[in-house]
């Protein structure tokens, strides 16, 4: 038997923030905007999967598993900077089926981000941001994936915007390249628990055995 691995280990606050902290030193002056994913709908989409799964950069940056988010950092050329995030209110009734979502207090808890408010805000919060980067002659960082080219949010503020648009994901990915220590610990865990599992296959596998049954071990 492969013993239960450890729950979940969340990186800290304190590490998002030294996350965020790089970015806004690379960012130097400007605006950065993203957004979270999405739920899926289990009917016409990943049918084999789960009904959501966090923007990677957003969940690097913040921690925090809440759909439909958004993450602004405004860096000011004179050094000053603001970390904002947004996310959806909670509804009770709804969360009898989908679990309980984090309120305002528990998302600045989780992700070390002091200023969080209703996803209601962003879109003025995003204008003011980019309004105030065209007055100072400095860049808006957003995603230009392929999601981001159908969200009508986005696809507004940033149509409207006077200052330069440029690509947020470049910022975030040279980032990405080193790992802190949280990080590194992370991939050790990820490599241990899929040689227990590798190892476990090879135990369980008999002649006539299906690969859906192998499967069923791995996973």
């Amino acid at each position: 038997m492969v013993e239960a691995s450890a729950p979940y280990v969340a990186p800290s606050s304190g590490v998002l923030a030294a996350r965020r902290a790089e970015l806004i030193d690379s960012i130097g002056a400007g605006v950065f905007f993203l957004r979270s994913s999405s739920a899926r709908d289990l009917e016409t989409e990943y049918l084999q999967a789960s009904d959501f799964r966090q923007e990677n950069d957003f969940f690097f940056l913040t921690g925090i598993e809440v759909a439909d988010s958004w993450l602004l950092l405004d860096v000011r050329p004179d050094g000053e900077s603001s970390v904002s995030l947004f996310i959806p209110e909670r509804n009770p009734a709804r969360e009898q089926w989908t679990g309980p979502r984090p309120s305002l207090e528990m998302a600045a808890a989780i992700t070390g981000i002091a200023d969080v408010q209703v996803v209601a805000e962003a879109e003025p919060a995003a204008r003011a941001a980019f309004a105030h980067a065209a007055e100072a002659g400095i860049p808006v960082f957003v995603p230009q994936t392929q999601w981001a080219q159908h969200d009508s949010m986005l696809q507004g503020v940033t149509s409207d915007a006077t200052a330069e648009i440029r690509d947020a994901g470049p910022l975030v990915a040279q980032l990405r390249l080193v790992k802190d220590d949280f990080e590194l610990e992370m991939l050790q865990r990820a490599i241990d628990i899929t040689a227990a599992a590798q190892r476990a296959a090879m135990r369980s596998m008999r002649p006539g055995m299906y690969e859906y049954e192998t499967e069923a071990v791995i996973e």
